[in-house]
């Protein structure tokens, strides 16, 4: 359920940030009120996107410390049993975990970019249009 609301809310966000650009070029040399507010609201959603993002990074990277700390300690020098539990472990830990955006696209710092510049080209795509 996760994965398809995370779909839904980068899509959102990414129109949402075209829109916002676009707006931010049109008031930009009538109404500096409505820049500065629409600058502040870019930035917002700048940061939303990054923290779901910059999340999905370190639980990524977190958890394949974890299988090279298992890898680098000294487990074969330990009990059988302390020796099993280890190698379920590795094994468990052999896929790396990570969170997804549906099947669309995994939360990291490439989405973060992936989503950034989808949006610079609606914003694009909605200037040529409005021109």
């Amino acid at each position: 359920m996760f994965m398809h609301i995370n779909l839904t809310h980068f899509s959102i966000l990414s129109l949402e940030s075209a829109l916002i650009l676009f707006k931010i070029s049109e008031s930009l040399e009538t109404d500096k009120l409505t820049f500065i507010s629409m600058i502040t609201y870019f930035i917002t959603t700048i940061a939303l996107c990054g923290i779901y993002c910059y999340n999905g990074q370190q639980f990524s990277d977190a958890s394949e410390e974890i299988s090279l700390a298992l890898n680098n300690c000294l487990w074969y020098e330990e009990s059988k049993e302390f020796q099993k539990l280890v190698q379920m472990m590795l094994l468990r830990t052999k896929d790396e975990l990570h969170f997804d955006i549906s099947w669309f696209a995994r939360l990291n710092y490439d989405t973060m970019v992936k989503v950034f510049k989808m949006s610079y080209s609606y914003f694009l795509l909605l200037r040529d249009i409005s021109d």
